[in-house]
């Protein structure tokens, strides 16, 4: 019995509706505009549609706010403002929140240091909700020499791969032909 948790099953808050009406507007706009020469971008409209629908709570617009604001797309660069978002989402316990947080400990984004130990934490935390990019990168944290921590390591790509997350059946396919069988690593690379 698989006893991986996934990221469908999630508790996730509900999504204010005038806020999700904001986030879809300047998602449709924002795909609009990839479109067109960068020079031609309505930038001012985007980020004001996301910016409403994060101070009506709107998760899925705070990650692209803070995507915006990390590498300076459409907006200056300020790795703070993407820092505040993600800490914002962490403080909800949404799955992107820890996992960005992790990523972000791992860089030392804003005024952070790079801790690996975070990184590892945050991972963690994200994988027990069911991200499946966050379980494969959990797992890759483990690898060692040490029989025991692969075998944690092979639970969570295992979990990951249940989740169709493709990088995991690679790392599956190395994992046997390391510490299991060829049949087995075959079965992984045709997944």
């Amino acid at each position: 019995m698989n006893t991986c948790p996934k990221i469908a099953d999630y508790p996730y808050p509900a999504l204010d509706p005038e806020a999700d009406k904001l986030f879809k507007q300047a998602r449709a706009l924002q795909k609009q505009e990839e479109a067109k020469p960068f020079d031609d971008h309505d930038h001012n409209e985007i980020v004001k549609l996301y910016t409403l629908a994060v101070e009506k709570g709107h998760y899925k617009a705070m990650n692209n706010l803070a995507l915006l604001y990390e590498v300076g797309y459409y907006i200056p660069e300020d790795g703070k403002m993407a820092l505040a978002l993600y800490k914002k989402m962490e403080a909800l316990a949404l799955p992107e929140g820890y996992i960005n947080m992790a990523d972000s400990y791992k860089r030392g984004l804003a005024d952070l240091s790079s801790d690996d130990r975070k990184y590892k934490k945050y991972l963690k935390k994200a994988a027990e909700t069911g991200h499946p990019r966050a379980q494969f990168l959990y797992a890759k944290t483990l690898y060692s020499p040490s029989p025991e921590t692969m075998k944690e390591a092979k639970k969570w790509l295992d979990c990951a791969l249940d989740q169709d997350y493709a990088d995991a059946a690679f790392s599956l396919a190395n994992y046997e032909e390391n510490f299991g069988t060829e049949a087995r690593a075959l079965q992984y690379y045709s997944e």
